[in-house]
């Protein structure tokens, strides 16, 4: 028999999973791992270089999709949406699955610019300002755009 994800986790960690969705805590996440785009202190790498590297993408192979009629499909982004800032220009909709309910709830909030939502505006400055030397307030536009198009 070959060695399968679940033979190699302890029980407690099973366990851990079944618990998931009751216990993961969104903002807590948010707060700990998305507060800046240079990420956790105690991680090894930045946020900034999936953000570098994501907007590379789309940049190369836009072309690729009729951006019209293209829609992307974000399965399992959690509460977090800074993954989408450079597609969102390259697509017509954005459809966005997330497992529990309190991370679409999180996503919501923000949609919605509801007080106490996250606060996801350092990513979009980074992103717009950095890679598209678009106007200083670009970003607020990008803003308007993904949550239309999310």
């Amino acid at each position: 028999a070959g060695w399968g994800v679940v033979d190699l986790m302890q029980e407690e960690d099973i366990l851990w999973m079944a618990d998931y969705n009751s216990d993961f805590n969104c903002k807590k996440y948010l707060q700990e791992f998305y507060s800046t785009t240079a990420g956790n202190e105690d991680e090894d790498v930045s946020l900034q270089f999936s953000l570098d590297c994501l907007h590379e993408f789309y940049m190369k192979y836009h072309n690729e999709w009729e951006k019209s009629t293209a829609t992307l499909l974000e399965f399992g982004g959690g509460p977090v949406i800074c993954n989408l800032i450079s597609a969102v220009a390259f697509v017509k909709e954005i459809t966005f699955a997330a497992y529990t309910e309190d991370e679409r709830r999180e996503v919501q909030l923000w949609k919605d610019i509801v007080d106490g939502a996250h606060d996801w505006s350092p990513f979009f400055q980074y992103v717009v300002n950095k890679h598209e030397q678009a106007g200083e307030d670009a970003w607020k536009e990008r803003e308007k755009l993904l949550r239309s198009r999310l």
